[in-house]
């Protein structure tokens, strides 16, 4: 099992979407010996900041951003620790963009970023992972999320210690979010 240090900005997934994929991560964790956590996107992690400014530019970043959609193309099984069993994002230009404003804002230099929602955190052997992926995965993708909030998550130590500082709304001041659907 592997640790993070820091504190790490999440964009979070509303209503079902939410809720669903949440009962997905504590039902694997729990048949399979990991932790659970909320689902999540990270836009950035192990960040060294102060806290107070990291809260100031979370609700910054939040309040200029409206909720957006994150479609899911493909589940992905990767031998790292925090991409044990993932479903990929597809590229987006919101997420390119916060993901942008937040390493400006907070003086981060951007890197290779790969945004995905986890869905276990194991050290099972990846032949393991295959079968769980085949056997237990109801997920049906492309698969589509309403991202609205921001979370901000002190991340230190192990999944069980992770603790959520605060979350900010995503909401565009320039004009109001209308769901489409």
């Amino acid at each position: 099992m592997e640790t993070l240090n820091g504190i790490s900005l999440w964009l979070e997934p509303s209503g079902g979407g939410g809720t669903g994929l949440r009962h997905l991560i504590d039902r694997l964790a729990e048949d399979h010996g990991g932790q659970s956590f909320a689902p999540h996107i990270t836009l950035l992690s192990a960040l060294g900041a102060d806290e107070a400014d990291l809260l100031e530019a979370a609700a910054e970043l939040a309040g200029s951003e409206h909720p957006f959609r994150v479609s899911f193309d493909k589940i992905g099984l990767e031998e790292t620790y925090w991409r044990t069993m993932y479903m990929r994002a597809e590229d987006s230009d919101e997420l390119t963009r916060l993901r942008a404003r937040a390493c400006l804002r907070l003086d981060v230099t951007e890197s290779l970023y790969r945004p995905h929602l986890s869905l276990m955190y194991t050290d099972l052997d990846i032949s393991s992972r295959r079968r769980i992926v085949a056997n237990e995965v109801d997920i049906v993708l492309p698969s589509v999320v309403v991202i609205d909030t921001l979370a901000v998550v002190r991340t230190e130590g192990p999944v069980a210690e992770w603790d959520q500082i605060a979350t900010f709304q995503l909401a565009d001041r320039r004009r109001p979010w209308v769901d489409p659907r």
